[in-house]
């Protein structure tokens, strides 16, 4: 029932064994003693004496271990035993607890089982605390880059309406900014933009108003429109200063250093550097790694390839340590465009096929469009020497030593090396069922399928973005 070490004093008070047979058990190699703790030496064997239970029994039993806890112990081993027990008003206490608690220390998948458990009850809670549930919900399946993202924020906006509490609801929607677009509802975006900023106005300049604005700002970098996003990262950042708002001066600094960048004014990069260093000293994990993955798209977009390789190695490492898959994927699927122009087209396959196969639950963000977009140029290049030739002035030797991040797959049975594509003899393993090799056409068909499996173009420039095989700019974040 106990999973890992319990306290001497729990067992005893339980279970009441005798001195013998705690010594026999231990004798027979079942259990491990330590001063104040006793434990199985496997759990297996724990999990096999659980599972010989009866529910009667283990219910009757995790209810005795929660209730001898009380609240002396953490809220995650508290919501084990509760569900266990099938107590249904500890668990709509503890889980929130506990999905918070994961939360506070970056552990987003852990928090993201304990909202999902807690699901069935929501409606046993009271309307204002499951907004407030829900919001962080929200949260923390954006963090894990899943598309269910969209129903949960629609569901935390729905329960602000319902309340008195204005500012909640402003919260709530201008999280839904970066989600609906990302997500590849623009329109969607837009009035949740509009609609925050509104409420916000209405009221004496605070820390949610500068966060709307700088959302604002985003959104408007997002969609092209970087002189006005950089206006509306201005206002953002003089309203932070204002109410003393670190975190939205850093969304202001990493909005402003793209758009910036984007210009083609290389100061930007040092705005981008500016917020890594804030974030990374106010302890400020999805705003580090953010300016980290804003840093690589920007040292792309300029070939650096050495400065954008070590980049992405970084934004995935950073990503992955804070389990914000969101970013990790992006950079991942960045790094591949980056090994295009490197010249190691074998592994931007590998990897572009490893991304655009995998992580169905987001399977409407924007790691998709570029891993398409990279399958569609290692596709045009099989058929086509005019596409090679043109893709030339884009690949540079790479180094002897060729980079690589995180555990992509082995390399795939279509043949391709440094100069040379896939022969066409070879259906490519991330082809669909109605795949032809034709034409050099089929790099936008690639393409366009991968702007499909999106469901909706960001926006109109999205598109045309999608369509420029050499040359993405900063403006395409996560």
């Amino acid at each position: 029932m106990i999973p890992g070490e319990s306290e001497r004093s729990l067992v005893e008070f339980i279970v009441e064994p005798t001195k013998e047979e705690m010594t026999e058990c231990v004798r027979q190699g079942l259990l491990r003693l330590g001063d104040d703790t006793v434990s199985f030496y496997h759990e297996l064997t724990r999990r096999t004496v659980e599972s010989a239970l009866d529910t009667a029994d283990r219910r009757r039993l995790n209810q005795q271990v929660l209730d001898e806890l009380g609240e002396s112990d953490n809220a995650s081993r508290l919501v084990h035993h509760a569900r266990q027990a099938d107590d249904v008003e500890a668990i709509m206490v503890l889980a929130p607890k506990a999905a918070r608690a994961a939360m506070a220390i970056g552990s987003h998948r852990e928090a993201l089982a304990h909202f999902r458990d807690l699901e069935s009850y929501l409606d046993r809670i009271t309307e204002a605390e499951r907004a407030s549930i829900v919001d962080d919900w929200a949260r923390t399946e954006y963090y894990n880059g899943n598309a269910e993202t969209l129903d949960v924020v629609a569901r935390a906006i729905a329960l602000h309406r319902s309340t008195s509490d204005d500012r909640a609801l402003a919260r709530a929607l201008t999280f839904a900014v970066r989600v609906n677009e990302n997500m590849g509802r623009p329109q969607t975006a837009d009035a949740c933009a509009v609609e925050a900023v509104a409420i916000l106005e209405s009221y004496p300049p605070s820390s949610d108003l500068a966060f709307a604005v700088s959302q604002q700002a985003w959104l408007s970098m997002m969609q092209g429109d970087l002189v006005r996003a950089i206006e509306l990262a201005d206002r953002a950042f003089e309203l932070a200063e204002e109410t003393g708002d670190e975190l939205t001066l850093i969304y202001a600094l990493n909005t402003k250093g793209t758009a910036t960048y984007s210009r083609g004014d290389p100061d930007g990069f040092k705005l981008l550097e500016e917020a890594l260093r804030r974030a990374q000293l106010g302890g400020y994990p999805f705003e580090e790694t953010h300016a980290l993955v804003n840093m690589l798209s920007a040292a792309a977009e300029r070939r650096e390839l050495a400065v954008a390789s070590d980049l992405a190695q970084r934004a995935i490492d950073t990503a992955t340590r804070y389990e914000i898959q969101a970013f990790e994927i992006f950079a991942r699927a960045m790094y591949a465009e980056v090994l295009v122009w490197e010249g190691d087209w074998v592994a931007a396959e590998d990897l572009s096929v490893q991304l655009f196969g995998s992580h169905p639950q987001s399977n409407r963000s924007s790691h998709h469009l570029i891993a398409g977009r990279v399958l569609g140029r290692l596709q045009a290049r099989s058929v086509s020497a005019l596409s090679a030739n043109a893709c030339r002035p884009f690949a540079p030797a790479r180094s002897a030593q060729r980079r690589r991040v995180g555990n992509r797959s082995r390399r795939k049975s279509v043949s391709m090396k440094k100069g040379r594509g896939p022969t066409t003899a070879n259906v490519p393993p991330w082809a669909g069922a109605d795949y032809k090799p034709a034409s050099t056409a089929s790099t936008s068909t690639v393409m366009l399928a991968a702007c499909s499996e999106v469901r909706t173009p960001s926006s109109t420039k999205s598109l045309n973005w999608l369509r420029r095989p050499f040359n993405m700019p900063v403006a395409a974040l996560v």
